[in-house]
């Protein structure tokens, strides 16, 4: 019998560069039908929308995930970098040349290398093959992927913009890759949890914490959307009571990793992500 494992993410983050949907759906088993709606693309805030769908039988696992970054159409030309291998995961970015210099090229292979190893420590996902489209600021992207196991290694894959904002788009790149690996994790695992949705969304805040040595008032989710299909605004929901519930915890906008409430924020995180947390067999 097939095992199936779903849940679904929404975010938009407040003042000026929007927010993120995020979503995990389930697909047909022949893997050929979009897991983005849409609602997703129409109402798809600055930094965009990023969609998994998978399924899992007879000792199978098929994985799609979908990104679209809204903007203005023009042609991206990409080149594929492999960033230094974390012991975890196999990492590469997709980048424009003339839009990343290399020095911001090492920064998004050193934060994807961290935040592999974080999400590996905390919830045990590892074995993976990670790959970030790093877009061009204004310009539009869709891409999909798609990794059938265990024929080849499951690949996350996302595309995110690469803004001139630097603190923004460094946050961002974190926080939505440790969302996307909680869906992916439970999709593998089949490990339930109360609500995969809000532990993602702790997950991406965590990680936050942890990588960047501080959680800003900007990297949390923001407030509900209309008009995205019922997961995308149940997600937006979810990811304003997040928000709602952990913006106490700041500062004068900033959370920083050795502060007392930031223990507190990651024992939030421990309790969600508990059922995920033993490491794979």
């Amino acid at each position: 019998m097939a095992k199936d494992a779903a849940g679904s993410g929404a975010r938009r983050r407040p003042r000026g560069l929007g927010g993120v949907f995020v979503a995990l759906a389930l697909v047909g088993a022949n893997g050929c039908s979009s897991v983005m709606t849409a609602g997703m693309r129409e109402q798809a805030p600055a930094n965009g929308v990023v969609a998994l769908g998978g399924w899992k039988a007879l000792g199978m696992t098929r994985l799609i995930a979908e990104s679209y970054v809204p903007g203005t159409p023009q042609r991206v030309r990409l080149a594929r970098m492999r960033c230094k291998q974390a012991e975890t995961a196999e990492i590469s970015i997709r980048y424009d040349p003339r839009a990343l210099a290399a020095h911001e090229r090492a920064r998004a292979c050193a934060l994807l290398t961290s935040t592999a190893d974080h999400v590996a420590r905390e919830i045990g996902l590892t074995q993976v093959r990670y790959e970030a489209v790093l877009v061009p600021a204004s310009a539009s992207y869709a891409w999909r992927r798609s990794s059938l196991a265990p024929f080849t290694r499951l690949t996350l894959g996302f595309a995110v913009p690469w803004s001139p904002d630097a603190s923004w788009t460094h946050a961002n790149l974190v926080d939505v890759f440790a969302h996307e690996a909680v869906h992916l994790r439970a999709l593998r695992t089949g490990h339930a949890l109360p609500d995969e949705e809000e532990a993602a969304y702790y997950a991406g805040l965590c990680a936050q914490l942890d990588v960047l040595g501080e959680l800003r008032e900007r990297g949390l989710p923001g407030t509900p959307v209309a008009n995205a299909g019922e997961a995308g605004e149940r997600s937006s929901r979810v990811a304003y009571d997040v928000r709602r519930a952990v913006f106490p915890l700041l500062h004068e906008g900033r959370l920083p990793t050795d502060s007392p409430r930031a223990d507190e924020l990651r024992a939030r995180c421990a309790t969600r992500l508990a059922p995920l947390s033993p490491p794979e067999q």
